[in-house]
């Protein structure tokens, strides 16, 4: 079933549309779903932009893995703030983000992430 508001996919485009891609992700996103649920459901299908569905798949997984990577070091900076100047009156504040974002980077946290994570990448010159 096909939520509402949503065209069916036949007038959004045809799975021949080149560079649907480029010009409109999501028409392509719900095309390639919508191909890829009939491939899943058995039928024989053309069209599938396999290129570009890998990397999306795989930018999915890198999304993720940024994004608790990003508050695991934002709460990391944080925390040396508090350490540094434990009388600021900003603790209080940098408590909260602490806290924050340690729950942010829970929400998205998943197993394959832990062997990966370096840890003491905030530590080295340069590190971003």
């Amino acid at each position: 079933m096909r939520p509402a508001g949503r065209a069916p996919i036949s007038s959004l485009a045809r799975a021949s549309d080149p560079g649907l891609y480029d010009c409109d992700v999501l028409a392509w996103s719900e095309q390639q779903a919508a191909l890829l649920g009939r491939l899943a459901r058995g039928e024989r299908v053309n069209g599938v932009d396999w290129e570009n569905v890998i990397e999306e798949v795989e930018s999915v997984g890198r999304s993720q893995f940024d994004w608790v990577r990003s508050n695991l070091r934002l709460a990391f900076l944080h925390a040396l703030r508090i350490t540094a100047w434990p009388d600021s009156p900003a603790r209080a504040h940098q408590e909260g983000d602490v806290t924050a974002f340690l729950v942010n980077a829970q929400t998205r946290f998943g197993p394959g992430m832990r062997l990966r994570l370096d840890l003491a990448q905030p530590l080295r010159a340069g590190a971003a």
